[in-house]
């Protein structure tokens, strides 16, 4: 049985490109875009943890939990070294900068919630040097006006860097989280979590690398945007969605009606939901769930380029590709990053009733 659902084609749109951010790798979000001019090390152990930090940089803890702030905004940006091990401990960043972040083998298990939550609104690259382990809290301490999502979280953009090897375990949140957008530059990405995989509020891109992702929800969710997977290989196995593309919730007034349409407010940047598929990516994606689809969005879904897609679902009431408007497969002539005509190869498999 195959399981595919298509609402609402419009056909009359298919010639207009997907408004999408662009698939051109930003050079400011590659690995020597992270200019840094003070940095802090941090050596974890079991016995006594040591630090050093220079510049505008300082770093506090209590037991091995680590707060790093940068108090010079002017700055280009700053270096986390990360080594070692502990068992409870974890690593929180502040200031409006952006951040690297490089693990050199590092076992870090927290109990009180994030293992790495940086509250900057600006880039953090995640790097490590051999494989690191990532283990969050089942249970996370509550902070006042601050958001913490994930066993990774960042308020700003996340970006995972090639030549990285990290497995994360997240107990108690989604396993990598942004309130901006995720980039995949490539690695080897390994994630269980307790919900969504990976997690971001404006759009996930995968260019490269390898992703494994185990999650007691959604796979891959993007909360207010689109999902685009260009290359790599991406292996999910999760209860819900496998990817998912959202567009955003309408928000409600006190009483739960609907906000008043009449009313003033600033009009929002229109907000694409779709999940693209291109440039010869192998996907792997199996969903347990009643309800689960593989390939959810709220708009459109894209398949294109040599991409290798498998989709299992069991539930019931589960769908193989779940589009809100159209599902074209192989349309080099309606997407304009799609242009690679090798063929598509889409296996679908529905389990339920």
């Amino acid at each position: 049985m195959v399981a595919l659902l298509m609402i609402g084609c419009n056909t009359s749109n298919n010639t207009q490109p997907i408004d999408t951010p662009p698939t051109e790798q930003d050079k400011d979000e590659l690995i020597e875009g992270a200019f840094v001019e003070h940095s802090v090390r941090i050596d974890f152990d079991l016995r006594q943890t040591s630090f050093t930090s220079e510049g505008a940089v300082s770093a506090t803890h209590e037991g091995d939990h680590f707060v790093i702030s940068a108090s010079d905004t002017t700055i280009s940006g700053i270096k986390v070294s990360l080594h070692g091990r502990s068992d409870n401990g974890s690593v929180k960043i502040y200031g409006n900068v952006p951040v690297f972040v490089e693990m050199y083998q590092l076992r870090l298990t927290s109990q009180q919630g994030a293992v790495i939550n940086c509250q900057s609104k600006q880039r953090m690259w995640i790097k490590t040097s051999g494989c690191s382990y990532l283990t969050d809290a089942t249970k996370y301490k509550a902070i006042e006006s601050e958001d913490c999502k994930g066993a990774i979280f960042s308020e700003g953009q996340i970006i995972l860097c090639d030549d990285s090897q990290c497995k994360i375990t997240a107990r108690g949140g989604h396993g990598i989280a942004s309130d901006d957008y995720i980039r995949i530059m490539g690695g080897e990405w390994r994630v269980n979590s307790v919900k969504d995989g990976l997690h971001a509020n404006d759009y996930i891109r995968m260019n490269d690398g390898i992703v494994e992702i185990e999650a007691g929800s959604d796979g891959i969710d993007c909360k207010e945007g689109s999902v685009e997977l260009l290359g790599g290989e991406l292996e999910i196995r999760c209860v819900d969605d496998g990817i998912s593309a959202n567009r955003p919730k309408e928000k409600k007034n006190k009483k739960g009606n609907k906000a008043d349409s009449t009313a003033t407010a600033k009009p929002k940047k229109t907000v694409r939901a779709d999940v693209t598929i291109n440039h010869n990516p192998n996907i792997n994606i199996h969903t347990t769930g009643p309800k689960g689809s593989g390939v959810k969005a709220d708009q459109n879904i894209v398949i294109n380029g040599g991409a290798t897609l498998n989709i299992e679902v069991d539930g019931d009431a589960s769908k193989g590709l779940n589009a809100g408007e159209c599902c074209i497969i192989g349309g080099d002539v309606w997407c304009s990053c799609c242009t690679d005509t090798t063929p598509v190869t889409i296996n679908l498999v529905a389990n339920g009733k």
